[in-house]
Formats: C-alpha cells, sequence, structure tokens
C-alpha cells in the first residue's frame, strides 16, 4: 500500500494533436507507481483533462514529464479555443488524498514550481490554497482576458510566483493545491451560445447572492454536440451539488424557451458525490425508502441525464471506482 497519495488534474491545451497526446499517455502510464485513471478531451473545446493518482515522487516525475513533452510538441501562439486559458499546462491542482497534509501538499507544490521553472522556464501562478495573496486564490483572477492580457498585466505588475516572464511558446501554469470539486456541463436544445451564457450569469447571480455556493459557470458552444452548454465547476460540491445547480439550469431554460438535453462529467466525481445527487433525485419522488447504492448511481444517472450527452461509464468515471480496479486497493475520495 502506498503511504502517501495524491490527486492531479492536469488541464491541458492540447487535443487535436492526437499523436502527442497518444504520447502523453503513454509516457504517463509508464511513470512507476503512478495510475493515470482518465482521460477527457474535447477537440471542439480543444482541451484535455488528466486524472493522475499517486505518491509524490511520481506524480512531480509526471508533471514534469508532461511539461517536456508539452515544450516539444505544442505551441500556445497557434492555440485558440473557447475555454480561458494562459498556458499549454495551463492548470495542475493537487489534492491531498492521503498521507500527506495539506500544508505539506503546498510545499512540495512549491518545490516542484520552482525546479520547473528552473528546468524549462516556465512561470508558475500559484492558486487556490497555494496562492500567496487573496485575490490569487480565484483561477478565473489569474486567467482574466486570457494569455494575451496576462502579458499586459504582467508589465504592470502581476507577476508570476515563480519565475518572470511568460514562457514563450507555454505560456505559464497555474498551480496549487485545492479541494475536489465537480466539472460539469449541462447541455441545452440550442446551438446559441448566448441562452448558455445568460443561464451561466445567472447562476454566479445566484452565488453572489449566497442561494448557491461555490458555483462558477460560463457558457459557450460546443461543436462536438452542436449544442450549446453551461461550463461549471462546482467547487463546494458538498454544499451544492450537480442535482442542485442540474435544477437551476433546468428551470432558467425553461424561461428561454428551452429545455436541457442532458449533461456530462468533465473528468471524474466521486462515489460520495454520485451517490448524492441519486438520493437527492429519489427523495423528490420516494421520500421514505431505503435505497441501495445500485439505485442511487441509476438514479443519478437517469436524472441527470449524465448518458443522453456522451456515455457515462461508472467503472471509469468514478475515481473511487476506478483507483479500486487499477491498485487493487480500496481507497474513499
Amino acid at each position: 500500500m502506498t503511504k502517501d497519495l495524491i490527486e492531479c488534474i492536469p488541464n491541458i491545451s492540447v487535443a487535436e494533436d492526437e499523436p502527442l497526446l497518444s504520447e502523453i499517455i503513454e509516457t504517463l502510464e509508464n511513470v512507476p507507481g503512478l495510475y493515470l485513471l482518465h482521460v477527457d478531451s474535447s477537440k471542439s473545446i480543444k482541451r484535455t483533462v488528466l486524472t493522475l493518482v499517486g505518491n509524490w515522487t511520481a506524480v512531480s516525475t509526471a508533471i514534469r514529464q508532461l511539461t517536456r513533452l508539452l515544450l516539444s510538441g505544442a505551441d500556445l501562439k497557434y492555440y485558440e479555443s473557447p475555454h480561458p486559458h494562459v498556458g499549454l499546462l495551463d492548470v495542475c491542482p493537487f489534492v491531498p488524498v492521503r498521507g500527506v497534509n495539506e500544508q505539506q501538499c503546498i510545499e512540495l507544490v512549491e518545490r516542484l514550481a520552482v525546479s520547473i521553472n528552473d528546468e524549462f522556464g516556465v512561470p508558475v501562478y500559484f492558486y487556490e490554497k497555494s496562492a500567496k495573496s487573496p485575490d490569487r486564490q480565484h483561477l478565473e483572477f489569474i486567467r482574466k482576458g486570457g494569455k494575451e492580457n496576462l502579458k499586459v498585466r504582467i508589465r504592470h505588475g502581476f507577476r508570476p510566483d515563480v519565475g518572470e516572464q511568460l514562457h514563450i511558446t507555454a505560456g505559464a501554469i497555474v498551480m496549487g493545491v485545492r479541494d475536489y470539486l465537480v466539472a460539469y456541463n449541462i447541455s441545452l436544445n440550442s446551438a446559441d451560445a448566448t441562452a448558455a451564457d445568460s443561464i451561466a450569469r445567472y447562476l454566479r447571480k445566484l452565488t453572489q447572492d449566497s442561494v448557491l455556493h461555490g458555483v462558477k459557470a460560463i457558457g459557450w458552444y460546443n461543436a462536438d454536440y452542436r449544442s450549446c452548454q453551461v461550463s461549471i465547476n462546482l467547487t463546494d460540491p458538498g454544499t451544492t451539488g450537480m442535482f442542485t445547480v442540474f435544477d437551476q439550469v433546468s428551470r432558467q431554460a425553461s424561461t428561454l424557451g428551452l429545455h436541457v438535453v442532458g449533461s456530462e462529467l468533465i473528468g471524474m466525481v466521486t462515489n460520495r458525490q454520485i451517490v448524492l445527487s441519486g438520493l437527492q433525485a429519489l427523495m423528490t419522488n420516494e421520500k421514505n425508502s431505503v435505497w441501495s447504492y445500485k439505485r442511487c448511481l441509476e438514479a443519478a444517472i437517469s436524472y441527470l441525464g449524465l448518458d443522453r450527452v456522451r456515455p457515462f461509464v461508472p467503472e471509469y468515471q468514478i475515481l473511487d471506482q476506478r483507483f479500486t480496479q487499477l491498485s487493487r486497493e480500496a481507497v474513499i475520495f
């Protein structure tokens, strides 16, 4: 059994370059002590989310290898995406799972950032629990205006925490320790991105008014599905989870004469979150019953339409199940 265990979820600005993506996957799969649990890639959004779990040596080795491959095979100058971004290795969050506390993880990440800058010359901004100032806790503040605006902001004093200037081909990395979150897209029966953007603004307003908690949302058109989506990060899913935000989007869509087609998870979700959504769905109709895990899972998939936008495979997309399947070790995430 591995004593220390850390989850890392690199978000990279690569999706269309299949040879490069294949090389990245093969390299990560061969890092000793590392489990590549999931690869979620969108050619329309031009972004790939990787889910890695392992001890710190394995995870830090993987991030160095990933940085090396991105620098050798991609160039941010030729990259455009509807998703906010500032780098090739755009966002690199770390979640301590076992054997490493939050402060220890923060210190490990800081040392990794310095070594990456020393070796590759890519600057790093720290965010979330690694942030050095309150404003930098928020990813959207660091990425505001994208990579071109970041160049201007650096000239006006918004310096990276590690390094000086943006890397000419790789931009910057936003790196830090955070809690679990759920990345979640809800699809509408429309190709009009302005409708999705309107609903996203509505969700952000509810969050500002403390009706919802920890909800970040933007709207876009996803050519993979020929529909617009509300793209959501649930940063406090224990308080505001998929069930709640799905209902809010459904109600607001109806005021626009639209309806929700279904939803999709980006990356992975914990057993805890999928069961909670299933319980909430079941309790809307069956208030005094006891339900099995299987029934909760089925209810969550059905109510949220997790299999109506693209296939949802629990064994591959539920973090606890996938890690146990690969490692033969039971861990609750």
